[in-house]
């Protein structure tokens, strides 16, 4: 087991992380909204991974999610990189951030940046991840 493996912390405190990686710009903006209007009750700490294509977009993006998350109890950090770096890049430094910041909760959900989360969305994610039962559909040729 490596030093980075046998150092993971836990977080207790919340429910459910979200990583949103993201290069910036609009979408961001009304994906980040409507997850922090849309999580129920539950505990969420969402990580914003972001990339920028450029410095201006990056500030704007920033100064513009901030308010959209001003009067939120949902706790947002930033992760940023200074250019654009990748999917995956992204996804594991916001896994990174999240170690850096009171740790990894029990689910963590990656999201794309230009999705625009329901009422109840968040629920049904967690019961989906943490079903016991598996239903198939029957094959019609077979009893």
């Amino acid at each position: 087991m490596s030093e980075k493996e046998s150092s993971v912390v836990f977080d207790n405190e919340h429910d459910v992380a979200i990583i949103i990686p993201t290069v910036g710009g609009e979408p961001l903006v009304g994906c980040l909204d409507r997850v922090v209007r849309n999580v129920g009750d539950k505990k969420v700490h969402v990580v914003v991974s972001l990339n920028p294509l450029d410095e201006a977009t990056a500030e704007v993006t920033k100064a513009l999610c901030l308010m959209a998350t001003k009067n939120s109890p949902t706790k947002v950090t930033w992760e940023e990189a200074p250019r654009a770096l990748g999917f995956g890049v992204a996804v594991n430094a916001g896994f990174d951030s999240l170690q850096a910041n009171g740790g990894i909760p029990p689910m963590v959900i990656v999201l794309n940046d230009d999705t625009l989360p329901s009422p109840g969305w968040l629920d049904g994610m967690l019961r989906g991840m943490s079903a016991t039962v598996c239903t198939a559909m029957a094959d019609p040729d077979q009893n």
